[in-house]
């Protein structure tokens, strides 16, 4: 059998039918299951978004509620805490900031692969010639300051914790 050469752009231009049909077969499942891991994406971005939203911002905003029902909470327990929530919620809209971008950047890196040109032609698929690597990035970021943000709660607690311990009167 004589050596293939597939430097045409065209698949129909190759001269192996079996190598043709293999190579049309594999792009059409490329394409196929990018479209639906981009699609997965974009819905996948809205619920972890809200979920890490929600997740955060509940517990800090439950501790506001807390320190608000203690009589004398918000003199005594607030300037003492409250940085600490005020930081987590920051922290936790920031997370889910980048989460979301981070799924835009996922969709948008399988869109490159929903090109229907990949389909009938070899140079239709995309080049990687990315400097950057925004869907780590800001995977990493989103992960990163949600955990500053759940870190915010345990040191709140610590303080919290410390000033209950403290004896009221010091001699």
């Amino acid at each position: 059998m004589a050596s293939q050469n597939h430097s045409e752009e065209f698949y129909d231009d190759w001269q192996d039918p079996l190598a043709r049909e293999r190579a049309k077969l594999h792009n059409r499942e490329v394409f196929e299951e990018s479209k639906k891991q981009r699609d997965n994406y974009l819905g996948y971005g809205v619920q972890y978004g809200k979920w890490v939203l929600s997740s955060l911002l509940l517990l800090h905003g439950g501790a506001f509620i807390a320190i608000s029902q203690i009589q004398g909470g918000l003199e005594i327990y607030f300037p003492i805490i409250g940085q600490y929530h005020i930081a987590g919620i920051i922290f936790a809209l920031l997370s889910g900031f980048f989460a979301y971008l981070n799924f835009m950047f996922l969709a948008k890196w399988a869109q490159r692969y929903t090109s229907p040109v990949m389909l009938y032609r070899q140079d239709g698929w995309p080049k990687n010639e990315d400097k950057y690597d925004p869907v780590n990035a800001t995977a990493w970021a989103s992960l990163s300051v949600g955990l500053l943000s759940a870190l915010m709660i345990i040191f709140s607690a610590v303080d919290l914790l410390k000033h209950l311990n403290k004896p009221a009167f010091q001699y």
